[in-house]
């Protein structure tokens, strides 16, 4: 399925490298109205959300990451789980489980317009499961929204109509404990990764139906590790990169032949940890060019960055370690919500700044230092970049997950 609105956003990030976000419905903190235009040269605002319980956060990237406004989401949008924007419509969707009270296997889908201002619907999720990191389609028109990683074997996506909420297909078999999902920058594949299966599943986004197994990954790694946990693509969709239960590093997978075909192990590189299945990679990052991956290292408190601009060559090569950087603020212990820090990692769609979830610092790749400290990003894992233009329309997203947009 290429859109339109897929084509407008390839064109978009080819002339800017850049992508758009509003300032509807925020509870504005400074004076005067935000501007931007698609074009880079001209971008007046560019803007990075945070998700707290019942909240989002705005910062201003150009300006110093100041804060700029906050946006409710009610209070009841609690325990998110994951979030995703359609710049084409201005809908934002966050899935979530709801106040403690609610059975720990359901959860719930809303859908804000961030142009209007306004929820549009806030829905149950099907079949009264839980919810997992959902993602849209770059027509805004499909959400693949997962089961729910924490509580479910069901190896079910959710497919939901973006209008009303309500399920217009499945994909099922796909693995249980789904977790993490990726669509494309061109929406015709829909990337799903579940911890209890060692494979990443690739599926149509027309017809709902599983194209490719890629895998498996963990291999010669600990007992009871591979499970997908988060995990990136490159624009043309032929390499993703994925962190696996068990393993402090992360795997390449070659999405032509469905074939793991780099493991980095960074206790290779003298970074070490007390080994279970369940860690200690959690958040991998694939810079806008394409040249670098950043992962996260919980144990070590670091962040790590590899070079692997040889991996689309042929033969690959395999990513080579260039920096590990110690973070300011802390992937240990758990936020103030209640939740373990994991960390999460994503690029602005500049490539200039990568922010890490759960520690809250923001890293200049240029230098590869943190240069200020978000305080919601400290209690949280759910952020991305949303800009908007001078009609006051969002243009583009980086999504939450920091994709390659080499295309």
């Amino acid at each position: 399925m290429t859109s339109q609105a897929g084509s407008t956003r390839r064109d978009f990030l080819r002339q800017s490298g850049v992508a758009g976000l509003g300032l509807a419905g925020m509870q504005v903190l400074g004076t005067g109205h935000a501007s931007a235009t698609t074009n880079a040269a001209t971008t007046a605002k560019r803007y990075e959300y945070v998700f707290t319980d019942g909240l989002a956060t705005v910062f201003d990237i150009v300006n110093n990451f100041r804060k700029v406004g906050t946006i409710s989401l009610g209070a009841a949008t609690t325990r998110i789980q994951g979030i995703a924007f359609a710049a084409p419509t201005g809908r934002l969707f966050v899935t979530y489980g709801g106040p403690p009270a609610n059975p720990p296997n359901h959860g719930f889908v809303l859908c804000y317009d961030l142009v209007r201002r306004k929820v549009v619907w806030r829905e149950p999720a099907p079949t009264g499961t839980g919810v997992g990191s959902a993602e849209v389609t770059p027509d805004g028109r499909k959400l693949f929204q997962p089961a729910g990683s924490n509580q479910t074997a069901d190896p079910t996506w959710h497919v939901l109509d973006t209008a009303t909420g309500h399920a217009i297909g499945a994909i099922t078999g796909v693995g249980g404990r789904p977790h993490d999902t990726v669509v494309g920058l061109d929406g015709s594949k829909v990337y799903m990764g579940a911890i209890s299966l060692n494979y990443l599943t690739v599926g149509n986004t027309s017809t709902d139906a599983i194209l490719l197994r890629v895998g498996p990954f963990g291999v010669g790694g600990p007992a009871g590790g591979g499970g997908v946990k988060p995990f990136t693509v490159n624009g043309r969709q032929t390499r993703t990169f994925v962190n696996v239960n068990g393993l402090l590093g992360f795997e390449v997978g070659d999405l032509t032949t469905g074939r793991s075909i780099f493991r980095v192990d960074l206790q290779d590189s003298g970074f070490h940890w007390n080994v279970n299945a369940r860690g200690p990679s959690h958040g991998v990052s694939l810079s806008p060019d394409e040249t670098e991956v950043w992962v996260n290292d919980q144990p070590n408190n670091r962040v790590h960055v590899f070079d692997v601009r040889g991996v689309k060559a042929s033969p690959p090569t395999a990513p080579v370690l260039r920096a590990s950087i110690r973070l300011r603020g802390t992937l240990q212990g758990k936020t103030s919500q209640g939740e373990a820090r994991e960390g999460w990692l994503q690029h602005t769609l500049d490539g200039r700044y990568v922010f890490v979830g759960d520690a809250g610092d923001v890293i200049s790749t240029a230098t590869r230092k943190t240069v200020t400290k978000l305080g919601p990003l400290s209690n949280s894992k759910f952020c991305m970049e949303i800009d908007w233009n001078a009609a006051g329309q969002p243009v583009a997203t980086s999504t939450r997950i920091g994709l390659g947009h080499v295309i």
